[in-house]
């Protein structure tokens, strides 16, 4: 090799190649308003909303990514976030955590890995509070949604955020100089908005309005006017790359993807590089099933092996401040540029064209031109109200964050102490929180998302059309102003694309307000909830709990019935309110719940006397009852929100399987009858296949219960029950039977992580071959994992029970060969 190739060889691998991979991990808030929880979503089935759907496949696999052996068993399992940089919406963050507690704790110890390994620069990065766009809110709204987005960061990952992802990468000067406000060093950013870029210190800019910039080094920003010293690093991702990712399905093949990165450094550096993708983090898993494990691959194996550092942006900052600075596109109006529409901003306000679907989108403008209209009305409404209340109302807004976090009675009186003008009492703490709620729903209702697809009547835009409406009832209640008129007026300019939906203001009366639950509803559902629950206690209703209940109940064979008061709590405001309440389940499931203001206390005890008396015994008569008593219709089964009616639903078929779980016999019977009539071609007769699966259903959960009571013999003969009903074509086992056996596995592991021995295991690989012989699958993608991490803590270093883990390990697909349990973190580096 000739002197000078040797010299380029040496120099060209002296200079360091970088790689980051950032996932931009988000869903609209999704709660409904009113209770504060996530109801059914029926375009997400088979799971409950699209947050748990795209959690399954997304959030929670990248925290255990798999890295599969030449067999295809499990050998290692990686926290892809301890090697991407990444963000996650924070009111995604807040569900995460509450609803799978576990996974969230391994997303943030992640960013814990990360700031070690990365001399104290950790992966996550904050984001914007609701996913507002940015660029189209007003100066104050800028300002909470940032210092909003900044608290929650530091709450949750427990350290200052560096950067903060900017939704939608929707940028123009005024954001960037928020940013700068808000001692952030460096913003993310697509190639396209880039306007020109120099070296510092040179005289003449380079114009990239047409092309890129150069993708592979940071670049400074100042803000106009202040000559160098108000200033912000922008990154700009690889659009090729990155395109790749979001719409190529490049994850089936890391090792050709990574020819593919590595492809993207220039070939004679004269400087350290940086190429560095940017999609939607739920490229990984959920756009393009198990992607999380190709990720994995690409940055623990391919990649280092051609001698790419996989790094995040702050690390590669702290190491190579920016040499070259840039001016970015202004965009319309000045209103900036984004990374998802072609024209600036105008798909969040606008008939643009981008997400049409082949539909219309004259609805974009009416909209944001409705809420706009409402949000300055709120505003006034809280300036002039909190002017009474507060010592400043905009920075009791911006405090507001501490008690969203933490809505315990300290934070609550630590906030009230600092911000009110007023002593903290019972009714000034009540209009204040109702006021503050007012705005924070104020700025939830400007979420991206409402505007992104293609129609009003959409779930996204609907979504942010129950935020305005709950701010509405807000400003209603705590000030006595009523600007629901005036926004349906203005929402019924936004023509839909469905004759049935016709316009915005329909949309908001018909979709909008169906997920409202007023206290007279939530009073409702007490009663009725009271007639199902087997304590005669009741349940909740998201934020709405109650605090004192005198009822009297009484059930027999003409149906139940229960009657009294009960005082309930808001649980965000705090305000309390009393109701008296009559409900009654007569057969055929008619359900009946009358309400009334608690103003008539003899009334109460009438009622209680009358259901006391008739004892279950006779004819139930609810409407002769009310008769005199409540002014207004009762409510039905049908005006419980979705989720409370299939409770009581589930309830009452739990109550039928536990009868015909007694019926084992019948059981046998209706298979051999469903069976013969299949063996004969016959069409099965009316009933015969409901009742057969119903009966299947209620044995393979019996079989569960008994095993998980000691019994191993009810492991026996469960394969040939459901291999004779799925013959006979019959649906079984059904996704409710899978969750009790899941239970089982539950049980099995927690018992090996107390006491890991020869017994456990071998009931363990029992439970996976009865599961295989029944065609269980949700158990596996847990089982395996926790599993795995037994191993990895050594449980498999005793050589007495070698022949257990193996099998065991065997089953369940997972390498259990010496070092195969050792962290992938360790070796790469």
């Amino acid at each position: 090799m000739a002197l000078s190739t040797l010299l380029d060889f040496s120099y060209n691998y002296a200079v360091k190649k970088y790689f980051c991979v950032h996932g931009h991990f988000y869903q609209p808030p999704r709660e409904n308003p009113w209770t504060g929880t996530v109801e059914r979503q029926y375009s997400a089935h088979p799971e409950h909303d699209w947050n748990r759907r795209i959690a399954r496949e997304c959030y929670i696999p990248n925290t255990c990514a798999r890295l599969l052996d030449s067999e295809g068993r499990i050998e290692q399992l990686v926290n892809n976030y301890a090697h991407i940089s990444f963000n996650f919406g924070p009111t995604l963050l807040d569900w995460f955590e509450k609803t799978y507690p576990r996974d969230y704790r391994m997303l943030i110890e992640a960013d814990q890995e990360s700031c070690r390994r990365l001399e104290g620069h950790g992966n996550a990065l904050a984001q914007a509070y609701n996913h507002m766009i940015l660029p189209l809110a007003n100066p104050r709204d800028l300002h909470t949604q940032i210092r909003w987005g900044l608290a929650d960061f530091r709450r949750r990952f427990g350290r200052k955020a560096e950067a903060m992802w900017i939704p939608e990468t929707a940028c123009n000067d005024a954001v960037l100089q928020a940013l700068i406000d808000h001692e952030m060093k460096f913003a993310i950013l697509a190639p396209n908005q880039a306007a020109r870029v120099r070296p510092i210190g040179a005289a003449n800019w380079s114009d990239v309005s047409a092309g890129p910039p150069d993708p592979r080094r940071a670049y400074r920003w100042s803000a106009p006017g202040s000559h160098g010293k108000r200033q912000i690093a922008v990154f700009f991702y690889d659009a090729g790359l990155s395109h790749g990712v979001a719409f190529e399905k490049v994850m089936v093949d890391a090792r050709a993807w990574a020819q593919r990165v590595t492809a993207a450094f220039d070939a004679q550096p004269s400087a350290p590089q940086l190429v560095s993708i940017c999609t939607d983090g739920e490229s990984y898993g959920h756009h393009e099933h198990f992607g999380e494990m190709g990720l994995c691959r690409l940055l623990t194996s391919e990649l280092p092996g051609e001698r790419v550092e996989v790094v995040n942006y702050a690390y590669y900052l702290a190491k190579h401040p920016p040499q070259w600075e840039v001016e970015i596109k202004p965009g319309a109006d000045g209103l900036g540029t984004s990374w998802s529409c072609s024209h600036g901003v105008a798909r969040w306000k606008d008939a643009c064209g981008c997400g049409a679907d082949g539909k219309q989108l004259a609805w974009r403008r009416p909209m944001r031109q409705a809420l706009d209209w409402l949000s300055r009305h709120l505003a006034a409404v809280f300036e002039r109200e909190g002017a009474r209340l507060f010592k400043d109302p905009w920075r009791a807004r911006d405090a507001y964050i501490d008690v969203i976090l933490d809505r315990g009675e300290e934070s609550t009186a630590r906030f009230m102490a600092a911000e009110l003008a007023v002593g903290d009492s019972p009714e000034s703490r009540l209009k204040a929180l109702q006021m503050l709620e007012m705005q924070r729903h104020a700025l939830l209702m400007y979420t991206s998302c409402g505007w992104f697809f293609s129609d009003i009547s959409g779930i996204e835009a609907v979504q942010n059309l129950q935020y305005a409406a709950r701010a509405v009832e807000l400003a209603r209640r705590a000030a006595g102003v009523d600007l629901e008129g005036g926004l349906v007026a203005r929402l019924a300019q936004a023509p839909s694309n469905y004759s049935e939906h016709g316009d915005g203001g329909k949309v908001y009366r018909k979709l909008a307000l169906r997920g409202r639950v007023s206290q007279d509803l939530a009073a409702a559902h007490h009663g009725v909830s009271l007639l199902f629950s087997e304590a005669g206690q009741g349940w909740p209703i998201g934020n709405f709990q109650t605090v004192e209940s005198a009822a009297q109940l009484s059930r027999g064979e003409a149906g139940s019935v229960a009657a009294g008061r009960a005082a309930m709590r808001d649980g965000v405001t705090g305000e309390v309110f009393s109701r008296i309440f009559l409900a009654a389940n007569r057969p055929g499931f008619k359900i009946d719940a009358y309400v009334r203001p608690d103003e008539a206390p003899d009334a109460a005890r009438a009622l209680q006397e009358r259901v006391k008396a008739w004892s279950g015994q006779g004819e139930l008569d609810p409407e002769g009852w009310a008769r005199g008593v409540f002014p207004s219709p009762p409510f039905g089964f049908e005006d419980l929100p979705a989720d409370e009616g299939e409770r009581i639903l589930q309830i009452v078929m739990e109550g039928r399987r536990k009868h015909w779980t007694a019926c084992a016999p019948d059981m046998l019977e209706c298979l051999s009858l469903a069976e013969q009539h299949w063996r004969l071609g016959l069409e099965q007769p009316p009933g015969l296949r409901g009742r057969t699966e119903d009966a299947v259903e209620a044995w393979l959960r019996r079989r569960a219960k008994e095993f998980l009571d000691g019994d191993e013999g009810a492991l026996s003969g469960l394969g040939d029950i459901v291999s004779r009903a799925r013959r006979a074509g019959l649906a079984v086992p059904s996704r409710s039977t899978e969750d009790v056996w899941g239970g089982c596995f539950r049980r099995v592991v927690d018992d090996l992580e107390r006491r890991f021995d020869a017994a456990g295991l071998r009931r363990l690989c029992a439970l996976v071959g009865a599961a295989g012989e029944m065609g269980l699958q949700e158990w596996r993608f847990r089982t395996q994992n926790r599993f795995y991490r037994l191993l990895r803590q050594g449980a498999q270093d005793d050589v007495l029970l070698a022949g257990e883990v193996d099998e065991a390990a065997r089953r369940l697909g997972i390498s259990a060969e010496e070092g195969a349990a050792e962290t992938v973190t360790a070796s790469a580096g």
